[in-house]
């Protein structure tokens, strides 16, 4: 795997799919449509990118294999050489709504491993990225996370809104004792305030493979705890909850609110 290699590419072809959204955005002729719900959107601008990704994936590289959102014929549930693992817009609900609040996010992984990832913030123009044992950096500003290991006290949460409202695990006391709980609803951009130390830990009850992959890869290179909210391991490819955090918030969430809860 020529990562150097992967990693310019990623590069351009990021910068190349966000000039893409920003012109969809300018000329406001994109099409909208419901998949599960009107909560649950899809754009013509999700299934181009995607397109854009998957033809440029399979010109360079043709024996890698793409998993995404959109087409059907991007998904795989086992890991095969080189998988790149993509969400188009991630935040498609905040893209309809703000036009703003929403990421590309690729995560590039060797087997099972985890080698390369990326969050672009399209509207901020920043960019997350990670070439596992090199670190994380922000717009190639390597990232020193300051409050390294706070207490649950002492941190910001980010959790979605379905867990606050069922007070699932008893979570929701958890965000109270915590100094506050925020929520932006893109969960690529979530992960990452947890990366650079904007927030201490980040809790989903449910997230797909194109969702985890990037954070994953980051959360592990920056040495956070990152499991399913059980504590089990996470196989990148497989649907299910997400914990990252800090070491003494996650052991707390753990021992003091989940696992005294039955978890369903």
């Amino acid at each position: 795997m020529n990562t150097k290699e992967i990693d310019r590419l990623a590069r351009e072809w990021l910068l190349e799919a966000g000039a893409i959204i920003k012109q969809e955005v300018a000329e406001c002729k994109y099409q909208i449509s419901e998949k599960t719900g009107p909560s649950d959107l899809v754009t013509s601008v999700d299934k181009k990118i995607e397109k854009f990704f998957a033809k440029k994936i399979a010109e360079f590289f043709p024996t890698h294999q793409l998993v995404a959102e959109e087409d059907d014929a991007h998904k795989f549930s086992t890991f095969k050489g080189v998988t790149w693992i993509l969400d188009p817009i991630d935040g498609t609900l905040n893209f309809v709504q703000q036009q703003a609040n929403y990421a590309i996010s690729l995560g590039i992984f060797e087997e099972n491993h985890g080698q390369l990832a990326y969050v672009f913030d399209v509207e901020r123009g920043s960019v997350y990225s990670c070439i596992v044992g090199e670190g994380v950096f922000v717009d190639n500003v390597k990232v020193e996370r300051l409050r390294v290991d706070p207490s649950l006290e002492e941190s910001l949460l980010i959790m979605n809104f379905g867990i606050i409202a069922s007070n699932y695990l008893n979570l929701a006391d958890a965000g109270r004792r915590a100094r506050a709980v925020r929520l932006y609803g893109v969960a690529s951009l979530e992960m990452m305030a947890v990366i650079v130390g904007q927030a201490d830990g980040y809790i989903s009850r449910s997230l797909m493979p194109w969702d985890i992959a990037a954070g994953y890869i980051m959360a592990k290179e920056l040495n956070l705890e990152v499991t399913r909210i059980d504590g089990s391991e996470i196989n990148v490819l497989e649907t299910g909850s997400l914990m990252i955090a800090s070491k003494e918030v996650h052991q707390t969430l753990s021992t003091d609110y989940i696992k005294k809860t039955e978890i369903n």
